[in-house]
């Protein structure tokens, strides 16, 4: 039908050729005036970075692929345009041939009826009627204006309202680039295997510094991008470039060090002291088991310093645990803020730009079918119209044919009217030929505006589709990067929980090392003060002894003195290494403040080293008053009371002295203290 062969002789690449070229002169004008603007203030190059440098190989890749198909797609259009060419043309000459045809046999009908009538003009004129209805109905069947009929694409998109250019919406020969979603999927499962240390003692589900769930999910998420670009004319560098700083992230937590890795030569040296020290204490106790007073002193001024040493080394890893917390938790945690806030604005920005291409799509789409409704109903009533108008003229030809007949009978009388109706005749076929050629046109320009309108309506749906797989794709991207920054943020939470335990349990360790090592200063000074104690009783029995032999004039007064003078210096040497003992203690409880501080607010219950010693001192003291009795026997009561008199002055003593210590100033190391004598 000549239908058919309408949109035969149009086929896409005329659509896409005409608006290849009109694309083509629009980005040569925008290319000049971006050159001509550019040129005074010269280019940079920049260069791409480490880590995107794969996708722009692959973007680059695509792009010359695409650029290639272009190239043979233009040359393909350059030889269907000549070929609609020529098609023309000699469809051009052929509609003139057989107007000509038509028009030459009317003029010679003209001609007839203008000569005599007679039996032999009348049948040369009826066989040229019936051959002239013969040419009009083979002109009807073969008149065409495909080629000659110019397809406007321009002019199609301004009557159809379209605000969008043919160059924004999507070629169904294009080729979907899914090769930096696989690249992307590739890099997760590469941070799969080398997630986990050689070594490590703790499951998945227990080490902080384990991925693989969130990485699982990434690979499963990347394959589900690919696969919906997959369905699509989408490409995929767009979304993979949202997902570099994220896979560089987790690279660069998963190659922190943990905290046990930074204290491990501390807690080795730590555990080599403590060892040392329990070696020490047996030392101690045998020592003091076998009366060797001097040994005994001797370790406890050793087992002092090798305690002093501890907590140095204590005060160490505190410090150190305060460094390493920058570099484990509180820059990758700004980090993965900064990733994450920067992620949710590009997924913000693709977002609205597919929400607005869709909805452009969208309005375009309802303008194109409103005018296709409006178009065909107008090429309805014109086809109505055009089928009265051609049987109106197909009636006029019968009632001609009638009246020549009637003329026929009365030809000398009707010669000249029916020299008019020939007249009449020549200009209704011209007359005719015209509304054919006409009706023609339109029906051509008919079957090319429902081709547009078909293939423009397909590519509308197709960008729509495409916006909808898009937005589907930024959602799954969105997904993907989410849930690696909140791995990444719980790791930091987990690793904060840790530094706090570490804290914890130094501060414990710190505990039980400093009330050995203040029971052992308050053993050995409580030893020394009744050493004092017993000296200050033998001073007086000397003096004692001494005014005896001075009041006899005994020459043994004189040995009296000097024992009394022997006593009164070793004496005043115990008092001085009592005092630096006393002095050595305030500066432990003034160190341990922080601790304490600490385990109360932890919510830990333990006893005070200084309420310990304060009950072994008490404990000890009844113990000799429980000596003194079973010595003196039961009724030895003034002495009695005289030593509970003076144990409980002593003891109110002591409490005000360690309450006032409490109330001091801010915590200090007791490393700074002398070395013991």
């Amino acid at each position: 039908s000549k239908a058919t062969v309408s949109v035969l002789n149009c086929p896409w690449s005329a659509y896409m050729t005409a608006a290849a070229v009109r694309a083509s002169r629009e980005a040569r004008s925008l290319e000049s005036g971006k050159a001509a603007a550019m040129a005074p203030a010269g280019t940079a190059t920049t260069g791409v970075p480490a880590a995107d440098a794969q996708v722009t190989a692959t973007s680059d890749a695509a792009e010359a692929k695409r650029q290639g198909a272009a190239k043979s797609g233009s040359v393909n259009r350059t030889h269907d345009l000549l070929a609609n060419l020529d098609a023309a043309k000699k469809q051009k000459i052929q509609n003139e041939k057989l107007r000509n045809m038509v028009l030459d046999t009317e003029d010679l009908a003209l001609k007839v009826h203008q000569q005599n009538f007679a039996s032999k003009p009348r049948m040369e004129l009826t066989r040229l009627h019936s051959k002239a209805a013969e040419l009009m109905k083979e002109y009807r069947r073969l008149l065409s204006y495909a080629h000659l009929k110019k397809f406007n694409v321009s002019r199609y998109m301004t009557d159809c309202a379209q605000e969008m250019h043919v160059r924004e919406l999507l070629n169904p020969d294009d080729q979907p680039d899914i090769a930096p979603i696989e690249q992307v999927a590739q890099n997760v499962g590469k941070l799969i295997s080398t997630n986990r240390r050689p070594g490590d003692a703790l499951g998945p589900k227990d080490d902080p510094t384990c991925f693989d769930a969130v990485l699982k999910q990434g690979v499963d998420i990347m394959g589900k991008v690919g696969t919906l670009l997959g369905e699509s004319k989408l490409q995929g560098a767009k979304w993979a470039g949202l997902t570099t700083p994220v896979i560089a992230l987790l690279q660069e937590v998963m190659q922190t060090g943990t905290v046990e890795d930074s204290l491990l030569e501390l807690n080795e040296q730590c555990r080599r002291i403590e060892f040392e020290i329990e070696q020490v204490a047996e030392e101690h106790q045998n020592a003091l088991e076998s009366g060797d007073m001097e040994q005994t002193e001797s370790l406890y001024y050793k087992k002092i310093t090798m305690q002093e040493a501890m907590a140095d080394l204590i005060t160490k890893r505190f410090a150190l645990v305060d460094d390493v917390e920058e570099d484990v938790f509180k820059a990758p945690l700004r980090k993965v803020h900064e990733v994450h806030a920067a992620a949710n604005a590009a997924i913000h920005e693709i977002l609205k730009e597919q929400e607005t291409l869709k909805s452009r799509c969208e309005l375009d789409l309802a303008s194109l079918t409103a005018e296709v409704e409006r178009v065909n109903l107008e090429d309805y009533n014109e086809t109505k119209a055009s089928q009265l108008a051609v049987e109106k003229l197909n009636n006029s030809f019968k009632e001609n044919q009638m009246q020549q007949q009637a003329c026929w009978d009365e030809i000398e009388r009707l010669e000249k009217e029916l020299c008019r109706l020939g007249s009449e005749r020549q200009e209704k076929a011209k007359l005719l030929i015209q509304t054919l050629e006409q009706e023609e046109k339109r029906q051509v320009e008919y079957q090319y505006f429902t081709q547009f309108t078909t293939q423009h309506r397909g590519l509308l749906e197709l960008t729509m589709h495409n916006c909808e797989l898009a937005e589907e794709i930024t959602d799954s991207v969105d997904e993907f990067i989410s849930a690696h920054c909140n791995a990444v943020e719980q790791r930091m939470r987990e690793t904060e929980r840790h530094l706090e335990d570490v804290r914890l349990t130094g501060h414990t360790q710190y505990l039980e090392h400093f009330r050995t090592m203040y029971l052992t200063i308050g053993d050995l000074k409580y030893k020394k003060e009744a050493n004092v104690q017993a000296l200050e009783e033998k001073i007086q029995v000397a003096h004692m002894q001494q005014e005896m032999h001075m009041e006899s004039l005994n020459p043994k007064a004189r040995e009296f003195s000097q024992l009394k003078k022997d006593l009164a210096k070793s004496k005043q040497d115990l008092e001085v290494q009592v005092d630096s003992l006393s002095k050595k203690s305030n500066l432990y409880i003034e160190a341990f403040k922080p601790t304490e501080q600490a385990l109360i607010e932890a919510g830990r219950q333990f006893e005070h080293p200084v309420q310990t010693l304060n009950k072994m001192n008490e404990s000890r003291k009844m113990k000799l008053i429980a000596y003194h009795q079973l010595v003196s026997g039961e009724d030895g009561g003034t002495e009695l009371e005289n030593e509970r008199r003076v144990i409980e002055e002593m003891r109110q003593l002591q409490t005000s002295s360690v309450a006032q210590r409490r109330a001091g100033g801010s915590p200090k190391s007791p490393m700074t203290t002398d070395a013991a004598p």
